[in-house]
């Protein structure tokens, strides 16, 4: 018997739910409409590159790409260089600029909705640094600013 999951339901209660191990939307990649679900996928390594700890990231630009117009395909959005894999433990802002400036562009070319991060890589004050890089977001504006660390969430 597959493990199950407790969830909550519409009344108020909760309900004992067994996962299939199948995206219920996969095939037609209608998206659910009653919120925007969004990913936070990894880049793809080189792996035939050479590289040392302190060198610059070596991106598999086409294999990236490709798994994110995978996930365009199941109706998800991409959240773009928010996660911790992409920004300080592996990319500096050099190469998560560009992830960005690719991503919106294959975006944009195949419909795909997209976020971007702004954090604060290159600079040490906190507000120049987020309104330096959503500058550099192609197409991007601020559409939510959130707590003291002024955190802004970039949409397309």
């Amino acid at each position: 018997m597959p493990e199950k999951v407790r969830l909550p339901n519409a009344e108020g209660s909760v309900y004992d739910y067994a996962p299939t191990g199948k995206f219920l939307y996969a095939e037609s990649g209608v998206a659910p409409r009653s919120r925007l679900p969004y990913a936070a996928v990894h880049v793809v390594a080189d792996a035939l590159a050479d590289t040392s700890p302190n060198a610059p990231a070596a991106i598999d630009w086409e294999r990236t790409l490709a798994f994110r117009r995978h996930i365009w395909s199941y109706g998800l959005g991409v959240a773009e260089a928010m996660d911790t894999a992409q920004r300080g433990m592996g990319l500096d802002w050099e190469a998560a600029k560009e992830l960005i400036r690719r991503s919106v562009a294959e975006a944009k070319a195949v419909g795909g909705r997209i976020v971007c991060g702004a954090q604060t890589d290159h600079i040490s004050r906190l507000r120049a640094a987020y309104i330096s890089e959503a500058g550099s977001m192609p197409g991007a504006r601020v559409c939510q600013a959130l707590g003291e660390n002024v955190s802004f969430a970039l949409c397309r």
